[in-house]
């Protein structure tokens, strides 16, 4: 496709672009990358459906597959790591499935 074409494309589609690309799968993160960086404001938006972050639906796509790719899962989380703030306990951490308290 012609830069300018493409360019075009990214600014009048939503963010939500980045989460339909994330569920449509088959995407590596090298064909994935330039459209987030694009669409940087996506990866704080939760999908309308399933309330999940982008990095949450690459997650769950990633083992559906028989091969786990995690790569895209890792990309995302690299490009806005304030994402996981709102997931995380103070003062708990998870080990192997089960809610610890720090004492």
């Amino acid at each position: 496709m012609h830069p300018n074409w493409y360019n075009l494309l990214m600014r009048h589609c939503p963010d939500t672009v980045v989460h339909q690309t994330i569920q449509a799968g088959g995407l590596c993160w090298d064909d994935l990358h330039e459209l987030v960086e694009t669409k940087i404001d996506a990866l704080t938006l939760e999908d309308m459906e399933s309330g999940l972050l982008p990095f949450m639906l690459a997650a769950t796509l990633s083992f559906t597959d028989d091969v786990v790719d995690l790569s895209v899962v890792y990309g995302l989380i690299c490009m806005n790591p304030g994402v996981l703030k709102n997931y995380c306990l103070t003062g708990y951490v998870f080990e192997y499935d089960v809610l610890l308290q720090i004492r």
